[in-house]
């Protein structure tokens, strides 16, 4: 199962290397985050893509969404820093 999370508008008039700076996170060896970073191809917005087992339900699904979600959203913070 494939989740998207909206991050919204990258900005890139102030900030030209945001792609860059996303695919750098994307492929560093130490990353916390199973998701990916990119652009979402009909809003143009930022995004971050997961994959989760389909055997995940209930509760720890709920935790996995939180945890990879408030990471996401922390880590995307930082690269727009």
């Amino acid at each position: 199962m494939s989740i998207y999370v909206d991050l919204g508008a990258l900005f890139t008039e102030q900030d030209p290397d945001i792609h860059q700076k996303m695919l750098v996170v994307n492929l560093a060896p130490d990353r916390e985050l199973t998701g990916c970073f990119g652009v979402h191809p009909s809003t143009g917005n930022a995004a971050h893509r997961m994959r989760i087992s389909p055997r995940i339900t209930g509760a720890n699904l709920a935790m996995r969404l939180a945890l990879e979600t408030e990471g996401a959203a922390t880590q995307f913070q930082e690269i727009m820093a």
